[in-house]
């Protein structure tokens, strides 16, 4: 997936994730807080992407394959 992609996801995830939090428990204005919303939900994307998309196996680490 783009970084690009991954980015606009992250993002709308962040901005989702915020919106569904108490505005009395937070400070909407806190640059910290949207820093790490956001490094969260990046990081939520990229398991999700790694896991939607595992590695591709190479034939010969099968052993009925290899050499």
């Amino acid at each position: 997936m783009k970084p690009e992609i991954i980015e606009a996801l992250a993002l709308e995830l962040t901005k989702a994730t915020i919106a569904d939090t108490n505005p009395q428990t937070i400070n909407f204005k806190s640059a910290d807080l949207w820093v790490k919303t956001y490094l969260e939900s990046e990081k939520q994307i990229k398991e999700a992407v790694a896991k939607a998309n595992p590695p591709a196996v190479d034939v010969s680490d099968i052993p009925i394959f290899g050499r």
